[in-house]
């Protein structure tokens, strides 16, 4: 083991030890994360960190019907930040609708704790999709079959193609567009 790789178990094996000092648990960690906590890295060379409104112009979740247009190809990872607030029902949908004309492709989006992260298995599965049009719930009241947001805390949308060109997982063989939305439920 290199010397670079002893630096990061040594602090990896610290932060635990803190975790555990302070009574933490992965179990009370956000419930985002598949694993308890999120260590996760970007995996495209391509990446852009942006605050929510930039985009949808009003702050997170946006209103009703809210879309941007997302052309792009592969080698590229998007985040947004947001921080979760209360909404009328406490639940909602990010979609991505395949624009016609545009290359073949699949997006892969996930709300996260990490800009960026797009690893499966650092992300609750509830909380990750990968399709040609996605629809990816999230929910600030209960968890059954939602991505569990908690009031207040600050998350990431994330999304890319990927780096692929062809299947399986994300890709795209060319510029693909996607038109993305936040509907409020």
């Amino acid at each position: 083991m290199g010397a670079t790789a002893r630096r990061a178990t040594t602090m990896r094996r610290w932060f635990w030890v803190l975790l555990a000092m302070c009574g933490a648990t992965p179990a009370q960690a956000d419930a985002v994360f598949a694993n308890g906590f999120e260590g996760c890295a970007v995996a495209t060379t391509r990446f852009t960190l942006l605050p929510w409104s930039s985009l949808y112009i009003s702050q997170w979740p946006s209103h009703p019907g809210g879309v941007i247009e997302f052309n792009d190809s592969v080698d590229i990872t998007y985040a947004l930040e947001f921080t979760a607030t209360a909404t009328p029902l406490g639940y909602g949908v990010l979609f991505a609708q395949e624009v016609p004309g545009g290359a073949n492709g699949a997006i892969a989006m996930a709300i996260s704790s990490s800009p960026g992260c797009l690893d499966p298995g650092q992300i609750a599965p509830a909380c990750f999709i990968v399709g040609v049009q996605p629809a990816l719930g999230w929910k600030t009241v209960g968890t059954v079959d939602y991505c569990p947001l908690t009031i207040g805390q600050r998350y990431y949308f994330n999304f890319s193609y990927g780096t692929q060109t062809m299947p399986p997982g994300p890709f795209c063989d060319g510029a693909c567009v996607r038109r993305l939305a936040s509907f409020i439920q």
